[in-house]
Order: C-alpha cells, then sequence, then structure tokens
C-alpha cells in the first residue's frame, strides 16, 4: 500500500506515471549503500559520480583527494539524475552545491572495514541540497517500487 503522502502527490501530479518529491526521496534514498548519478554542472558535460542520498533528500557526492570538482561547483546549481537499472523510473533534482564535510556523512556505514576509504574518500566533496526533485516512472512499473525504494 502506498503511503497517504505519497498517493496525495501522485494524485495532484495529474498525469500517469509522475512521480512527486516523497515518491522519489523513497525510490533514490540509500544513505548506507552507493549509488550512480549522472552530475551536471552547467556548461559541463553530465558525469557520472557514485554519491550517497539521504532520507532527506540530500545528494553527498565524494570526490577523493582532488579538491578541483569541489572547489569549481561550490555555490552553483548541480543537477542529478538517478536511473532505475531495469528502467522503470528516472528521478532528477537539482541543486546548490556546498563543500562536503565530515559531519555530513552518514553516521554508520556498512562495515568498519568501509568505513576509512568513505572517510578518505569525502575529504573533498560535493553536498547537493535538492530542494525537490521530480521523475517519472514507466507505465509497467508496479507500485511496489515506491514503496520499496526501487527494489522491487
Amino acid at each position: 500500500m502506498i503511503t497517504q503522502r505519497a498517493g496525495r502527490e501522485r494524485e495532484e501530479a495529474g498525469a500517469v506515471g509522475e512521480l512527486g518529491h516523497h515518491d522519489c526521496v523513497a525510490l533514490v534514498a540509500a544513505p548506507h549503500h552507493e549509488r550512480t548519478a549522472l552530475v551536471w554542472v552547467e556548461g559541463w558535460r553530465p558525469l557520472p559520480l557514485a554519491c550517497f542520498v539521504s532520507y532527506q533528500g540530500d545528494v553527498l557526492i565524494p570526490t577523493g583527494e582532488n579538491p578541483l570538482l569541489a572547489d569549481t561547483v561550490c555555490g552553483r546549481a548541480v543537477t542529478v539524475e538517478f536511473l532505475d537499472r531495469g528502467g522503470e523510473w528516472v528521478v532528477r533534482g537539482t541543486g546548490t552545491a556546498r563543500p562536503l564535510t565530515r559531519e555530513d556523512l552518514p553516521p554508520r556505514v556498512p562495515s568498519a572495514a568501509t568505513e576509512p576509504a568513505m572517510l578518505h574518500a569525502s575529504r573533498y566533496g560535493i553536498h547537493v541540497h535538492v530542494s525537490r526533485f521530480s521523475g517519472t516512472r514507466s507505465p509497467a512499473a508496479p507500485d511496489s517500487a515506491v514503496l520499496h525504494g526501487g527494489h522491487a
């Protein structure tokens, strides 16, 4: 059963297959599991980058030891796009980038073995606060994809 808020958003969206903000966050949020997003900054070609998405919809993009990307995009508008591996949905959001800090990282990581790697990878990075996500779901995609974070 779809949450009342998600169901209301789907009804308000009007068109079949449109996803509201809360539906989109439910699909992409995985603060302890890496995702890949296509990341656009005005004037650049899209870059596929590993990231983490919080349950609030913030996108955390660790960039490792190279501060160039973080230095270049901070303060600018950044668009992120997530594609479902099965082709059932696409989610896109735009927000402003700021430097990623240690406090931005998820409170837990999958294992103690990956924690040092995560801290190292996030030495420089971008925190994109996405104010609103939108997306589309293919007509054949079941509603259970929304309920299970895209893992139907």
